[in-house]
């Protein structure tokens, strides 16, 4: 049922590992977006449309409990957002992908927001103690190879 391919996956992996909460906020937002774009265009599957409509909903609900409520912005957001989940829970019980293109443009505008916020957000990365990731490109004979280091294999504990 996974919209994203492998290769996205990955990408979407190393973005999280290095990135600082505002561009948490914004990967939220884009994979949101992303389920809501893939539920209009499974309307005509009943159950792929409610299974895409719930998981948009979710990251929706991941953002309502990642709000801190000490910030007159968030009580902003939390209206955004809780109108997001009910009338996409509307939408998934009617079977009607009629507004879900209205919904996920105010997805997209809200990450691009975040995005323009991530530009003067000089807080590292979330994650700590993930790996660092180094990404190249190296030529051999005839074509270019890239290529993605993220560090040992193994994690946590060995004996």
């Amino acid at each position: 049922m996974t919209i994203l391919t492998r290769e996205q996956l990955k990408d979407y992996g190393i973005k999280v590992t290095q990135a600082n909460g505002t561009e948490l906020v914004k990967l939220t937002l884009e994979l949101a977006a992303e389920y809501v774009g893939e539920a209009e265009k499974s309307v005509d599957d009943r159950d792929l449309f409610t299974a895409r409509i719930n998981k948009a909903r979710a990251f929706i609900a991941h953002l309502i409990s990642s709000l801190n409520m000490r910030y007159e912005i968030s009580s902003q957001l939390l209206n955004i957002y809780l109108y997001l989940n009910s009338e996409l829970l509307k939408a998934g019980i009617k079977g009607d992908a009629t507004l879900l293109p209205r919904f996920r443009g105010i997805l997209l505008s809200l990450s691009e927001a975040f995005g323009e916020i991530c530009k003067e957000d000089t807080n590292g990365p979330v994650m700590e103690n993930a790996e660092p990731v180094y990404v190249g490109l190296t030529y051999s004979k005839g074509k270019l190879n890239e290529s993605t280091y993220i560090g040992e294999k193994s994690r946590g504990f060995t004996v």
